[in-house]
């Protein structure tokens, strides 16, 4: 999963998929890959032409990039 970290008074915010991935006991299972959504270089926009995070890309290449979709 593609996330980019949230930073509030100097403290990292995760996200409600991160958390989701965390409380489900998915760590193992999902690789969570930190880039910079403005980086056009970045391996993001492969997989999510948008650049919206979080974007979570199955094995089999369906791509999820909704937070709601994701954490279903």
């Amino acid at each position: 999963m593609f996330y980019e970290t949230i930073l509030e008074k100097n403290i990292s915010i995760r996200t409600y998929s991160e958390v989701a991935i965390i409380e489900l006991d998915l760590v193992d299972q999902v690789e969570l890959q930190e880039v910079t959504i403005r980086d056009r270089d970045s391996e993001l926009f492969n997989n999510n032409p948008a650049g919206k995070v979080p974007t979570l890309a199955t094995d089999d290449g369906f791509i999820l990039s909704e937070t709601q979709i994701i954490v279903s």
